[in-house]
């Protein structure tokens, strides 16, 4: 197997293309530096150490104590394994609590569940399809990069102004991004949440959907189309708007 196609293995398991590229080699070395790291991916060091303590958070690599210089290591597989297998704990554990919505005298809840880069962007896609050219979001402008990449996110917006779909967001104070793309008010009104309030989690709701999207670090998602499960959170989503600050 070549690198490319483990690479598409680990994101198919929920790691970002840097991610994988930057865990493919720690395996490859066992122990390393950046330096050593930064030369073999052509990834600035700078963006190594934020891979690697994404990586770190996850439990994929760890920094090898006592050493006279700053190394790491690889950590063993086997852990993206037990990760997933506790994304389907808390994913089954979700969709129990969600079923209890369900009336049987109307049309019962759906509930689909997205794991990896690829199928959280399939969430992204979905809300592109809004029947009634709206959608309320809230979440991070950020962390919503991390999680589908920047290349991503950009085309995507770009296409939601073209298929004339309004936005409504509110987004996290520590989180937002400020680059003029994500800033335009072309189809979309702003606001940011009060300073007590963060909200880790991606929150679209469109139509008769509502869907979570969990953070980066672990890359699942799901889907659920109840209209009146989607009402209630129209109805949370309203009442934050109105604490809300308005972006200028």
């Amino acid at each position: 197997m070549d690198t490319l196609e483990y690479k598409n293995k680990l994101i198919s398991l929920g790691l970002t293309d840097r991610q994988a590229i930057v865990y493919i080699k720690a395996l490859e070395f066992g122990s390393f530096s950046v330096a050593s790291l930064a030369h073999a991916t052509d990834i600035k060091r700078p963006t190594c150490y934020l891979v690697l303590d994404e990586l770190a958070q996850r439990g994929l690599v760890s920094v090898i104590p006592n050493a006279k210089k700053t190394k790491y290591k690889a950590e063993s597989p086997e852990i993206l394994i037990k990760q997933i297998e506790t994304q389907m704990i808390t994913a089954k554990r979700v969709s129990n609590d969600l079923l209890k919505l369900y009336n049987p005298k109307s049309e019962g809840p759906t509930l689909l569940y997205f794991s990896g880069q690829k199928a959280i962007r399939g969430i992204f896609d979905d809300v592109l399809k809004v029947k009634n050219k709206e959608y309320l979001y809230i979440g991070s402008g950020r962390d919503v990069i991390d999680m589908v990449g920047k290349e991503y996110i950009d085309h995507w917006l770009t296409e939601r102004v073209e298929k004339e779909i309004i936005a409504r967001s509110i987004r996290m104070k520590s989180t937002e991004v400020m680059e003029d793309i994500y800033q335009t008010n072309i189809m979309r009104d702003l606001r940011l949440a009060p300073d007590f309030i963060h909200i880790a989690e991606t929150i679209f709701i469109y139509d008769n959907k509502v869907s979570i999207i969990s953070t980066s670090n672990e890359n699942f998602g799901f889907v659920v189309e109840n209209k009146e499960f989607a009402n209630t959170m129209r109805g949370l989503f309203e009442a934050l708007w109105v604490v809300s600050e308005n972006k200028s």
